[in-house]
């Protein structure tokens, strides 16, 4: 367990040593909010979005434990008016209660408590005062009243309960009558405290359609208001440290880009620095335990989850989902739309308010969402996975027959019988059995312009080590033959649309008889080697 009260500025010098990108200017907003209604905020978003950076940003700026004007001269915010009546001018609390957890040998259910315990020890020896027997909140009324301190409370991961011990009602409730305590306490235990900054990956939980904290105000990735600018990296951002260090900016963006929150286009900080650090772009965020609650959730497959997920990961967005039933909890993730406000809190999956609608927002996402499924080795979406990638072996290996089978088998199952018939099924049948190329083709593209005709379907491999997969023409016919197909494809010229690509190209042609129901297929490998 360490320190709480009046930190140094350790943590944001380290954060300020390299690949810093200036947020100070949130303090515009916060010192606003001193002494006002607007005092109580809680912040949340996904892991690795820089929830840590900022808490610690805040400790340096505020706390009397630190001396940092000269650290944040050269920042923005050192340009704004109330710059110094803020600055190293009050009572910090601050820590990260996941930490906390972690670090902690005893019995979780005591943790809120030797956490109160342990402030109140560096209160009596900071004040010189006896808060024997107290809570943390009186001990702050008793300074307040005895030596008019207020106090800035800054609590990193504060949902850390309700994500890692959900199962436990007991500590969940002793945890909230904490908070409230401290934040929503009598008249005088309130004016102890002149901002309190809360922030983790979920909104405060509700009970009864109700915030257990309704005097917080509440910025989240469905909503993040005024704070928008603060949740990642903008592209602005992102491409001044590209510059800097001379990586792609395009390759960035392709990579950790997507997230729509309020009127900025943000990119996954973590992420971006790590590309920078290594010099390659690559998964670096699903390496974190929220994978485990993902697969979980993705194998339950609430009201046809997965369904929605295989459009979601084909590069596909979905609309029309409620998210006031959710009540920020893990407990209550019982049906599609509370999992989908659940997987969007975590960062799974991106939502843009403007237009009302849901999907992956990138690359790197889309690989940590795969290779959780795979992970997992259980549920349909890894059956799904598995048999996929025998279908895209199958394909590139020329074995129209085989092909054919999966195609048919896929077909099957995954079309009730009033729509099997239907002409837009086999196209639909089609991209989601190929669904393995998600690891290593772009979103295929569905009536692919090539100049001299639309083909069906194609896939293109993406960037880096998956250039030498070949592209993919897929054409579909209905009671004709799969050679039909194929002469389409090579009738109207759609390889001439790829004579700058390099690598093969692999024509795939596919029929179905309606009557029979029996599929068949082509295939022909044009070698440009």
């Amino acid at each position: 367990m360490g320190s709480y009260l009046n930190q140094d500025s350790i943590a944001f010098e380290n954060a300020r040593a390299l690949f810093y990108v200036d947020k100070s200017e949130c303090f515009s907003i916060f010192n606003q909010y001193i002494n006002s209604e607007a005092k109580f905020i809680c912040v949340s978003r996904p892991r690795r979005f820089g929830k840590s950076r900022m808490t610690s940003l805040m400790n340096a700026y505020y706390s009397k434990g630190c001396d940092s004007k000269d650290l944040f001269a050269d920042l923005k915010i050192a340009q704004y008016p109330t710059f110094e009546k803020y600055l190293n001018k009050f009572d910090v609390i601050w820590f990260d209660l996941q930490n906390e957890i972690d670090c902690y040998n005893g019995d979780v259910n005591d943790i809120i408590d030797v956490i109160s315990r342990n402030v109140i020890k560096e209160l009596e020896v900071s004040f010189d005062i006896d808060l024997a027997n107290s809570s943390l909140a009186d001990a702050l009324s008793t300074i307040y009243s005895k030596f008019k301190k207020q106090f800035i409370v800054i609590i990193d991961e504060w949902d850390a309960i309700f994500r890692e011990q959900n199962h436990d009602v007991e500590l969940e409730k002793n945890y909230i009558k904490f908070l409230k305590a401290l934040f929503k306490g009598e008249a005088k235990s309130i004016k102890s405290i002149a901002l309190a900054y809360i922030t983790g990956i979920l909104p405060i939980k509700k009970y009864n359609s109700q915030s257990a904290l309704n005097n917080f105000d509440e910025y989240t990735m469905l909503n993040p208001g005024i704070l928008a600018p603060y949740y990642g990296f903008t592209i602005d951002e992102t491409k001044l440290l590209c510059d800097k260090y001379g990586i792609d900016l395009n390759t960035a963006k392709s990579w950790y880009d997507g997230y729509k929150i309020g009127d900025y286009e943000m990119l996954n900080p973590k992420s971006v620095i790590s590309y920078i650090k290594f010099k390659k772009a690559r998964c670096y965020w699903n390496n974190t335990a929220a994978i485990d609650a993902v697969t979980d959730i993705v194998n339950a497959n609430y009201e046809g989850l997965k369904d929605d997920l295989i459009e979601l990961l084909n590069g596909k967005k979905i609309d029309i989902v409620d998210f006031d039933n959710y009540n920020n909890d893990l407990t209550s993730i019982v049906d599609k739309d509370t999992a989908i406000t659940y997987l969007i809190h975590l960062g799974y999956l991106a939502y843009d308010c403007e237009h009302s609608n849901i999907y992956i927002p990138n690359k790197e996402v889309r690989l940590a969402l795969i290779n959780g499924i795979l992970k997992s080795r259980q549920g349909d979406l890894y059956e799904l996975l598995k048999e996929s990638r025998e279908l895209l072996s199958n394909t590139i290996n020329g074995d129209s027959d085989k092909v054919a089978a999966i195609i048919e088998k896929f077909h099957s199952s995954a079309c009730s019988s009033l729509k099997y018939n239907n002409e837009d099924s086999l196209a639909f049948v089609v991209c989601y059995a190929y669904f393995a190329c998600n690891e290593n083709y772009l979103p295929f593209i569905r009536e692919f312009p090539t100049g001299k005709g639309f083909a069906d379907i194609v896939f293109i491999p993406k960037e880096g080590k998956w250039r030498s997969n070949p592209i993919l023409v897929i054409e579909l016919k209905w009671d004709k033959t799969a050679q039909t197909a194929l002469n389409q494809i090579k009738e109207r010229h759609y390889p001439e649309y790829f004579e700058n690509s390099k690598g093969n190209i692999v024509l795939v042609g596919i029929n179905y008889d309606k009557d029979s129901k029996k599929h068949t297929c082509k295939i022909e490998l044009l070698d440009r080697s």
